[in-house]
């Protein structure tokens, strides 16, 4: 038996080790416009200057871009090799945050859903050639799992969970949301609702205040944080907004409305279930979605026992994002070396990418709202029984 245990984690050892291979096999088969933006990003980060002011290409609070100049101060030991240097230290600090939302999934989960997790495809491409730095969001806010507390004494768990949540924003502002998710829980007290929901959004907004010295930093932030909106491309109902002929200006918009009313319909869930919730509504609604939100609801989709669904996503997205320009750019090979009608479903599956991800995560979200429903009749049903 003992014998039988050592296998298994030498197996588990080995995968760990294989995934951490791949990240950087993925680095070194190149990389696209994002490791541009990180460049000029750490330069200007590590001689102190103002981001928001000397480049547009910095959408983020100021924690990342911070871990940016460290990175790239450090970099310059290299010598020649500097910009190799930064890259590889770029890659295993977003390793390290892949290795920790692992450790969570295998703690409070399965082994075999955390290996899910760091083995799979997307988040080897995103984290080793695109370098996006979601996960490092995600793993703090899986850490402040462990300090949210329903209770109505405050004590240092609320702290811890303040704390973390408003690194969490500070650094990437996915879960932006989430206070309003707070604000609808009913057995949080109305006190804990203002602190948990008001103070992280505020230190956020807070934190670029010495950025805001002179007016171009003030009109960096403005332009490029808060009304950045990427592809702006709702993949999820694109066409029917198209034919409903809804300005794309309201868009957004309506992805504040759908992700309210999930919250709405969500409020009684366990909130570690809740927060897995919010990130697959989060991608599944979003008004703009580029490659690396694909990452986003992955620890979720590994969390949830939802069969066929799970492996559908990771199936669909892997091979887009190895075709796809943006991604490992692998259609023109695979144009060049197979028959034309392989070609033609490449160019097929690269143009409904993101609109097959949308609905993939849709659908998983309509089935676990109803195993949610439905256990909850049946414990009705036992109760009054």
């Amino acid at each position: 038996m003992k014998e039988q245990m050592q296998k298994k984690q030498m197996l588990v050892v080995l995968l760990v080790s294989l995934g951490i291979f791949l990240r950087f096999v993925c680095m070194a088969w190149g990389h696209n416009f994002d490791w541009a933006s990180y460049c000029i990003v750490g330069e200007i980060a590590a001689r102190f200057g103002n981001v928001y002011a000397e480049t547009a290409r910095y959408n983020y609070g100021p924690v990342f871009m911070c871990i940016q100049g460290m990175l790239y101060e450090l970099a310059r030991g290299g010598g020649d090799y500097r910009e190799l240097l930064y890259r590889v230290l770029m890659v295993g600090v977003l390793t390290a945050a892949d290795v920790g939302i692992m450790l969570f999934l295998a703690e409070k989960y399965s082994v075999y859903k955390a290996l899910i997790f760091f083995l799979n495809p997307i988040s080897i491409i995103i984290t080793g050639y695109h370098n996006q730095f979601d996960n490092i969001a995600i793993f703090l806010a899986l850490c402040t799992l462990y300090f949210y507390n329903e209770e109505k004494h405050f004590n240092r768990r609320d702290i811890g969970f303040v704390l973390l949540f408003t690194l969490c924003l500070t650094l990437k502002h996915i879960l932006f949301l989430i206070p309003v998710f707070l604000l609808m829980r009913p057995n949080l007290c109305f006190k804990k609702k203002m602190i948990y929901a008001c103070v992280p959004p505020s230190i956020f907004i807070a934190s670029f205040v010495p950025f805001t010295i002179n007016e171009k930093g003030l009109q960096g932030i403005v332009n490029n944080v808060f009304l950045y909106r990427s592809f702006n491309n709702f993949p999820l109902l694109h066409k029917l907004l198209d034919a409903l002929s809804v300005p794309t200006s309201c868009w957004f918009v309506l992805y504040i409305f759908f992700m309210s009313v999930i919250a709405f319909v969500t409020r009684k869930y366990d909130y570690e279930k809740q927060m897995f919730i919010y990130l697959i509504a989060m991608v599944a609604f979003s008004s703009a979605v580029a490659n690396q939100y694909l990452v986003i609801p992955l620890v979720a989709l590994c969390a949830f026992d939802i069969g066929w669904l799970r492996y559908c996503y990771i199936f669909y997205v892997s091979i887009f994002l190895t075709l796809q320009g943006s991604g490992l750019h692998l259609k023109g090979f695979v144009a060049a070396h197979t028959p034309e009608v392989i070609g033609k479903v490449a160019d097929k599956w690269i143009s409904y990418g993101y609109n097959v991800a949308a609905w993939i995560l849709f659908l998983t979200l309509i089935y676990i709202i109803y195993k949610e429903i439905l256990v909850g009749g049946m414990k009705e049903s036992d109760s009054e029984s």
